[in-house]
C-alpha cells in the first residue's frame, strides 16, 4: 500500500485509490497532524483552479477530516458521547447490575450459632433459587448496559463513516461535474503567494468577486478589526470595475 503519503521533498503528496479509503488505520494518519500553533509569518497561500486530478486529494482530506483523522468529526463525537446523559445512565446500570450480582447470595449462618452449638435452620430451596435469579438479573443488567454502550458508539461512528464514504456521495465521486467546475487551460496557473493589496488588485475584480472576498475576510473572525476592515472596503465594493475586469 502506498500510504502514508511521502514528504521527502517537504510537500505531502497523495497516491489514493478511493476504494481503499475504508481500509486505512488511524496510525497511518500521523503525517496529517497539524502543529498546535502555526507561524503565519512563514505561511503563504497559493490558490489555483480545481483540476480533475485534485479529486483524489479532496476525497482523501474529506475522509480524514470527517471519519478517521485524529481531530475528525467522528473522533470528536465519540469523545463527546462518553459524557452524554445516555452514557452516564449506562454506567450507573452497569454498576448496579454488578452490585446485585455480587451481593445476591444466601447469608451465612451467624457465628454465635456454632459457638453456642445452636441448631441451624437450613435455607429453603426457594430462597436459594431467589438469590440465583437475582444474581442472573444483575449479570444480565451489566451485560445489556455494556452491549447498548458498544452498539451506540458503533452506530455513531458508522454515521460519520457513511457520510464521508465517497461511494455514497455523488458529489465526491464527480466533483467537477457535480459542481460545474470548469477546467483551466493552464493547469499550473495559480496566484502567487503574496499579501493582498486592494489598491493594486481591485481594478481587475468584478463586483461578485469582491463580495466573495469580503465574505471570506469575515468568515473566520468577528473581531472589531475585521468589522472595521469590511467597513473600509464598503466603498471599494461598489465602485465599478475597470475595463480590465474579468
Amino acid at each position: 500500500m502506498s500510504y502514508p503519503p511521502s514528504s521527502s521533498s517537504g510537500i505531502v503528496t497523495f497516491n489514493l485509490e478511493p476504494e481503499s479509503l475504508l481500509d486505512r488505520d488511524p496510525e497511518e494518519l500521523e503525517a496529517f497532524r497539524l502543529p498546535l500553533k502555526i507561524d503565519l509569518k512563514k505561511c503563504a497561500i497559493r490558490i489555483r483552479p480545481f483540476q480533475p486530478e485534485d479529486a483524489d486529494q479532496v476525497r482523501e482530506l474529506f475522509w480524514i477530516g470527517i471519519a478517521v483523522g485524529p481531530l475528525s468529526a467522528r473522533a470528536a463525537a465519540l469523545r463527546g458521547s462518553l459524557t452524554r446523559p445516555s452514557s452516564i445512565v449506562l454506567y450507573l446500570l452497569f454498576l448496579l447490575g454488578l452490585y446485585v450480582a455480587i451481593t445476591s447470595s444466601p447469608p451465612p449462618p451467624p457465628r454465635y450459632a456454632a459457638i453456642l452449638n445452636l441448631p441451624i435452620t437450613p435455607i429453603s430451596d426457594d430462597v436459594v433459587q431467589s438469590f440465583f435469579y437475582q444474581r442472573l438479573l444483575g449479570i444480565a443488567l451489566s451485560l445489556v448496559s455494556v452491549a447498548f454502550f458498544v452498539v451506540h458508539r458503533y452506530h455513531l461512528g458508522k454515521i460519520f463513516r457513511d457520510h464521508a464514504n465517497p461511494k455514497r456521495s455523488p458529489d465526491l465521486m464527480n466533483i467537477g461535474g457535480h459542481y460545474g467546475l470548469s477546467t483551466a487551460q493552464d493547469e499550473n496557473h495559480a496566484t502567487a503567494a503574496e499579501k493582498f493589496d486592494p489598491q493594486n488588485f481591485s481594478g481587475r475584480m468584478t463586483v461578485s468577486q469582491r463580495v466573495m472576498l469580503l465574505d471570506a475576510l469575515g468568515s473566520t473572525t468577528r473581531s472589531s478589526q475585521t468589522i472595521q476592515r469590511r467597513q473600509n472596503y464598503g466603498a471599494w465594493l461598489y465602485t465599478p470595475p475597470s475595463k480590465g475586469g474579468v
